[in-house]
């Protein structure tokens, strides 16, 4: 008898503090049979208790926790668990949210209104060891983007140029070594090296750690289309 080819669903811990949320969303994940939720928590605590107990490949993480925030629970579980895969899963969609939970290192945010088969999606595409955003979020991050080119003395150290800023603006939406050559009609090869000159100018080792340098260039308490609320900390 041939062996299955069936993958193990993808193990997830849901947490959120409304137990009604909590009961909806394993309702919806049963429908797929690739996902299954194997742990649920009401709080921070109980989160990082449930994801020792369970090892899921994703949590899915609300933003609002009674003793704290998702992005504070997300931190607690990458320290204990740098491979763990984290979706924020919000009714919420501000900058300061989607700021906070992409300094934690979340891998992807969706807000609840978002459909079922949109839901599994993202599980999977997280799952998968790639990021995600909504179409919400998205908008967010590029209107940062905008903003940044057109602010750079406002949001950058003098020491970056405008190669730099430019280099940084691609990697923040995801854009590609080639992708990037393209852009500057430059071999790959050539983009390469100046990737490489401008984290040791930022001090970081990734590309993933320059581009959330660059967002975090913006305040996320106040309103990223006002120029006058860009955060000064590059300066001096």
């Amino acid at each position: 008898m041939p062996k299955s080819t069936l993958l193990p669903p993808i193990r997830v811990v849901s947490v959120d503090d409304s137990a009604f949320a909590r009961e909806g969303l394993r309702a919806i994940l049963k429908l797929d049979r690739a996902i299954q939720v194997v742990g649920e928590a009401d709080s921070r605590a109980r989160a990082i208790a449930e994801v020792h107990r369970t090892k899921p490949d994703v949590v899915i993480m609300d933003m609002r926790l009674p003793d704290g925030t998702g992005s504070d629970a997300c931190r607690d579980i990458l320290s204990a668990f740098p491979r763990m895969r984290i979706l924020f899963f919000s009714a919420y969609s501000d900058d300061h949210d989607l700021y906070d939970a992409v300094m934690a290192g979340g891998h992807g945010y969706l807000t609840k209104d978002v459909g079922a088969k949109d839901l599994s999606r993202a599980i999977k595409t997280i799952a998968a060891g790639r990021s995600l955003l909504g179409p919400k979020e998205t908008a967010h991050i590029l209107s940062w983007v905008k903003l940044a080119i057109t602010n750079t003395p406002a949001i950058h150290p003098p020491t970056l140029s405008p190669i730099d800023l430019k280099l940084l603006s691609m990697l923040a939406v995801g854009a590609s070594n080639k992708a990037i050559a393209t852009a500057f009609e430059q071999p790959t090869t050539a983009i390469t090296k100046l990737l490489s000159t401008l984290y040791r100018k930022l001090r970081v080792r990734r590309r993933a750690q320059a581009a959330r340098y660059f967002i975090a260039q913006l305040s996320p308490h106040h309103d990223p289309r006002d120029v006058n609320t860009l955060s000064t900390r590059g300066k001096g």
